[in-house]
Parts: structure tokens; C-alpha cells; sequence
């Protein structure tokens, strides 16, 4: 009997008492408890977790009541943790820019103030660096060499070791989004067959897709979507693609078929082989190139590039050192089928050789137009052949001449053994003509002032 009243002593035992099932002191006054068991304390209003009771401290945590007061985060006066926030507006729990708010860390806000672009989910302190040519991990710095990254809607995917470990395969991409090459030899080809751009950040010295002479090196068969190819080599691409279902195969750096449009800017295409177009074949695309050089390309017709039904544009392009069999040592335009037109603009042509048009041929009905400017006038230029150093005109096509340039006449960059050839005769003209040719011979205009 003793016993039992000293046990009970302090609290007495006819005090009210209340189960403590999480061991914090506090019981749940939903819960009694006998006489002498659980607690006298009451008031905890979540009996399964000991942080949490009338004695806790509030803290800023995401809607918890840790001191059972009804007061969540900064709406009770005493929470612990308020900070200045600043917006997080994409997501990735990094902010930056100015002090939006001043309280408790909440979705679209956050403490820290580190995130160096707010816009991106994939940039933040300590994310992984991926290929993209930004600062994806915010060090300041972007070592991405060696990475290969495939971008879409839904974020980054790493291609590398795909890319890497390709043995000069055709990498096939049907999904709509970005592939960044970073600097090094890959030992691989693409394949495009949606809306794609393939963008080499460090540039075309730096990265380089090597083809291995197993097969075109970017293949697009996308129709009606636009693909583009920026900042990349194309070396020792050996045609693969049958761009007219006769087993002639065409571009073995870039082949484009069906209807879509090919955009390329800053790429260099060297060494690469063909039937039709060396370095670039186009049936029925719309191809826009920028920049680069297609050099030392060799085909039975069209050293660098064979053209048909579309339009096709070159601009600021070098077409250096190719060789064609048999016609267009530089381009080959063939529009016997289809109307075909070819605008080239501010570029050099020069070294390329073939028996027919060292430089441009254009049969059929095709139209090609060459424009120079006034400052860097376009040149074709140390161009040789058997027939038509710069052009042979075919029956059909149509040549016009802006302010183009075409060597001095007998001079050491002047065309072997004459500038134009047409079905009417042979031309040669020097500097900054302006005209036209057909298969009834070439019309000069008068030097424009």
C-alpha cells in the first residue's frame, strides 16, 4: 500500500491522464488514460510524431503545426527560420535576383539566391553539366568537352557514350528536339528523320563527326520540318543515301530527301564521296547553307554538291579543291525533272575541277543566279575543265551574273579554258560582270556604277 502511494505521488493519481504514445511528454486529450498511466500533460495534436507538441518550437517547414497553437510557418509569430526569399521561377529549389518576400521558404520561393539562369530547371548549383554551351552547374566555367547532349520538351538526355561508342553507325533521332556535339572526334553519323537541330558549340575546328567512309554523315529524310546543322565537321562521309531509287547514291557529308528544309551555318564538309554530290545531295528539299567550306569532296557529278527540285541557296560559302568525274566540279544542278532554283551569294569557288563545268553545271530547267557585293565580290575563280572553266549552261537553264567576279582574263586566278560555256559558244569575262546566259549565248548589262 505504500508502494503504490509513493509511485503515484507526484502528479497525484486522481489527476487527470492521458495516453503519450509518441514519448514526448504530451498526451492526446482524445485519448485517456487509466489512473497512473500515460501523462497529465495534454494538448499534443499529433501523437505520433515527439517533435511536434505544445512545447516545440514553430518551424518553417511546409504547413506542419509543430507547437499545436492552429499557427502554421510564418502565420505564428514565434516560427523559427523566417529568411529573405526570392523567387524560384523555375522550379529547381535555386533562386536569384532581387529580395521578393520576406517569411517562410514556400513553392515559387526559396532562400537561396545562387541560381545562375532562373528561367532553366536543368541549371543549378551542382547540376550535372550537360552539352549546351552554357554554365549549366553555375562554377563559372564550362568544360563540356567530350559531352554530347540530346535536348527536348522534356529536358536532357546524355548521348555521349551513344556517340562515342557508334563505330561510325548511324545514330537514328525521330524524336523533335536539339543534339549538342561538344569539342572531339566522334566516331559516328546521324540520322534525322523529325524537326532537329545539331549544334556544335565549340565550332567546326573543335568537333568533328567522323563518318569512318561508312555511310553519309547526316542523313535527313524529315519532309516538311526543319532541320539544321551548326558549328560541326563532316569528314570521310561515303554516300549511302539512293536519292532517285536507281541505286545512284548521293552526299556523303549531308543528304537531304523528300520535302523538308535543310539550314546549315559554320559547317565544313572535307573528303567526303559520292555518285551525285561529294559533299551535299538535295532531291526535293529547300536548303539554305551559311558559312563553312565544302573542300576536297569528289563525285561523278557534282564534286561538292548535287542539286535537284527545290530551293537552294549558298551563302558566304568556300567551294574549294573538288572534283567531279564526269560535270560540276563545284555544283552540279540537275533540273531535267524539275524547276530548280540556285542562289549563290558572296562566295568563292576555286580549285575545282571536272571534263564538264570546273565549277557550276545546270542542265535542265533550272535557274541560278550569282550575286557578289560591293565590298567582297563573289568569285569563281582557278577553276579548270575541258569545257566551261566557271559554268556550262545547259539547254533550258538560265545563268545570271550580279556584280560577280570571274578572274582576269588570262591571269593566274582566271577560269581554263573560258569562264562560260552554252550551247551558242564559249564566253570569258573578267571582273564584276553583270548578265545573263541561256542556251542562246550570254548578255552583258553595262558595269552598274
Amino acid at each position: 500500500m505504500l508502494l503504490w502511494l509513493l509511485a503515484c505521488a507526484d502528479p497525484p493519481c486522481d489527476s487527470p491522464r492521458y495516453v503519450d504514445a509518441d514519448g514526448d511528454g504530451f498526451g492526446d486529450v482524445s485519448r485517456p488514460a487509466d489512473a497512473c498511466e500515460g501523462v497529465a500533460l495534454p494538448g499534443d495534436c499529433d501523437d505520433a510524431d515527439a517533435a511536434v507538441h505544445p512545447a516545440a518550437t514553430e518551424a518553417c517547414n511546409g504547413g506542419l503545426d509543430d507547437d499545436c497553437d492552429g499557427l502554421v510557418d510564418d502565420a505564428d509569430l514565434d516560427v523559427d527560420g523566417v529568411a529573405e526569399l526570392h523567387l524560384d521561377e523555375d522550379g529547381d529549389g535555386f533562386g536569384a535576383g532581387f529580395v521578393a518576400d520576406v517569411g517562410c521558404p514556400r513553392d515559387g520561393y526559396t532562400a537561396d539566391a545562387t541560381d545562375c539562369d532562373d528561367g532553366s530547371a536543368w541549371v543549378y548549383p551542382g547540376a550535372p553539366e550537360w552539352c549546351d554551351g552554357a554554365d549549366t552547374d553555375c562554377d563559372a566555367a564550362t568544360d563540356e568537352a567530350g559531352l554530347a547532349t540530346f535536348w527536348t520538351i522534356d529536358g536532357p538526355s546524355d548521348l555521349t557514350a551513344t556517340l562515342a561508342g557508334a563505330d561510325h553507325a548511324a545514330v537514328e533521332l525521330p524524336t523533335q528536339g536539339s543534339l549538342y556535339v561538344c569539342a572531339g572526334e566522334w566516331p559516328a553519323r546521324l540520322r534525322l528523320a523529325a524537326s532537329i537541330d545539331v549544334i556544335g558549340p565549340a565550332g567546326a575546328e573543335a568537333t568533328i563527326l567522323a563518318a569512318g567512309g561508312a555511310g553519309t554523315a547526316v542523313e535527313v529524310t524529315a519532309d516538311s520540318l526543319l532541320s539544321r546543322v551548326m558549328g560541326l565537321t563532316l569528314a570521310g562521309g561515303l554516300a549511302s543515301v539512293d536519292v532517285d531509287g536507281d541505286g545512284v547514291l548521293g552526299g556523303g557529308g549531308l543528304s537531304c530527301t523528300g520535302t523538308g528544309v535543310l539550314e546549315t551555318d559554320g559547317v565544313v564538309v572535307g573528303g567526303a564521296r559520292g555518285d551525285q554530290g561529294g559533299a551535299l545531295s538535295s532531291s526535293g528539299c529547300d536548303v539554305y547553307l551559311w558559312g563553312g567550306s565544302l573542300h576536297d569532296n569528289g563525285a561523278d557529278v557534282g564534286g561538292a554538291a548535287w542539286v535537284r527540285d527545290g530551293h537552294i541557296e549558298f551563302n558566304a560559302v568556300a567551294l574549294e579543291d573538288n572534283l567531279a568525274a564526269s560535270a560540276g566540279g563545284a555544283i552540279y544542278v540537275d533540273a531535267r525533272d524539275d524547276y530548280t532554283f540556285l542562289a549563290i551569294t558572296d562566295l568563292v569557288a576555286t580549285g575545282n575541277h571536272a571534263p564538264i563545268a570546273g565549277a557550276y553545271a545546270v542542265y535542265g530547267d533550272g535557274e541560278v543566279q550569282i550575286f557578289g557585293i560591293a565590298t567582297d565580290r563573289s568569285g569563281i575563280l582557278a577553276n579548270t575543265s575541258d569545257a566551261g572553266g566557271a559554268v556550262v549552261v545547259g539547254p533550258d537553264a538560265l545563268v545570271e551574273f550580279i556584280r560577280a567576279d570571274l578572274g582576269v582574263d588570262g591571269g593566274d586566278d582566271d577560269n581554263a579554258p573560258a569562264d562560260v560555256s552554252t550551247p551558242a559558244g564559249d564566253y570569258d569575262f573578267d571582273d564584276d560582270i553583270t548578265g545573263w546566259c541561256t542556251v542562246t549565248g550570254c548578255t552583258l548589262k553595262e558595269e552598274l556604277p
